[in-house]
């Protein structure tokens, strides 16, 4: 029996990665249980108008699936991959013991449909799931041998640590990253009139895309380069308060930045979109009214059983769109170091508690070789209605 873990990085990108960065996640899993690992194909070296017009991700999942075969089992990183794959396995007629697909936003309509057909070929196997809004939209769509776990993100909590350098400032550092989903527009909105400074590293290893504004006040600017792992790491310590504002999306959009942000200690500021709920325990600030409690219980880790139900603020939400709900929250903070203080300290014990990559490891290892599950990654209803 064999274990193939298919990556969307290339192995010689993968080095890159690598040097003085966080560890992989899923090269831990295939390094813990001696897994192979199947990296993408170098765009670079794709011969023939076949295997260009195919794409990296489609020729990647038609190669292993030439590969497998009934003894193994398979972890695809992602939808892209672990979709046709299942139709590539299907059509040379090879049936693994089971495919584990972490999804990331499975919700779309062709893709609810593309899952509806693609675990219905008589292939078993398990869809991960980082959301439980994710997991309330696509529940019932996947064929009777396919289950559906809840597992927590990860974020290596030894590379990413905080320190004091935040209090060394004289004047405070509001600190943004990454541009998939975000609404960099309402953060430039909620940084006029505020006396802080606002710092966007929207050219981060995971943004997409570039984020575009009408206009940027005098005390917010862009960084243009992207940074490595160990400046981001940086700036992240050098931030009063992180600000991940977001598009209202159904997915758990923004959260590398969140929990790398709470390893690091800092409090977070981010939006109460419907998909973000399993990272930080806290109340919705609006602008004309105090904060409302009613947020804590369906949203934090405990929405997964990754952490503790006794509610703990590790930071604050605000409504989609409201930057004077955002400018509210972030001054709440900016003003009672204390309790920003607080925030950031039980966000860090929090990441280590619920988001180790460690316990992610150990978890997809047993989905993996079947081993029993966590109680937290078991599928069950969804938490949210």
């Amino acid at each position: 029996m064999t274990t193939h873990v298919m990556v969307s990085f290339t192995e010689r990108s993968a080095a890159g990665l690598l040097a003085g960065g966080p560890r992989r996640d899923l090269l831990e899993v295939a390094a813990a249980i001696g897994a192979v690992v199947d990296y993408a194909p170098d765009v670079g070296k794709a011969h023939g108008w076949r295997q260009r017009l195919l794409g990296g991700h489609v020729r990647q999942a038609w190669g292993l699936a030439r590969r497998v075969q009934r003894a193994d089992s398979v972890l695809a990183d992602g939808e892209h991959t672990g979709i046709p794959l299942l139709l590539f396995l299907a059509l040379r007629r090879r049936k693994p013991v089971r495919v584990v697909i972490i999804g990331h936003l499975v919700s779309r309509p062709w893709k609810r449909v593309a899952l509806a057909f693609s675990t219905r070929l008589g292939i078993p196997g398990v869809l991960v799931l980082h959301s439980v809004e994710q997991q309330r939209r696509v529940v019932g769509s996947l064929g009777p041998r396919w289950t559906i776990a809840l597992v927590p993100y990860q974020v290596d909590t030894e590379f990413w640590t905080g320190n004091s350098e935040a209090r060394n400032k004289a004047r405070p550092l509001v600190v943004a990253a990454g541009s998939e989903h975000r609404d960099y527009e309402t953060l430039a909105l909620a940084a006029e009139g505020l006396d802080a400074d606002v710092v966007v590293a929207a050219g981060s290893h995971w943004a997409r895309t570039r984020a575009s504004i009408r206009s940027v006040p005098p005390n917010m600017r862009f960084l243009d380069e992207t940074l490595d792992f160990a400046a981001l790491r940086a700036l992240y310590r050098s931030a009063a308060v992180v600000a991940v504002p977001l598009n209202d999306v159904p997915n758990q959009s923004g959260v590398t930045t969140i929990l790398e942000a709470m390893s690091c200690g800092r409090p977070v500021v981010l939006t109460a979109t419907v998909g973000q709920r399993e990272c930080v325990t806290g109340p919705i600030i609006t602008a004309d009214g105090e904060p409302g409690t009613s947020v804590l219980m369906d949203r934090g880790p405990h929405m997964l059983g990754g952490a503790s139900t006794v509610p703990c603020w590790t930071g604050l939400y605000v409504p989609p769109g409201d930057a004077s709900a955002m400018r509210k929250a972030i001054r709440m903070l900016l003003a009672d170091r204390r309790m920003a203080s607080a925030m950031g300290e039980l966000g860090s014990a929090v990441a280590a508690e619920a988001f180790s990559i460690e316990r992610f490891v150990a978890t997809m290892a047993a989905l993996l070789e079947s081993a029993p599950l966590p109680a937290e990654a078991k599928e069950r209803r969804p938490a949210v209605a």
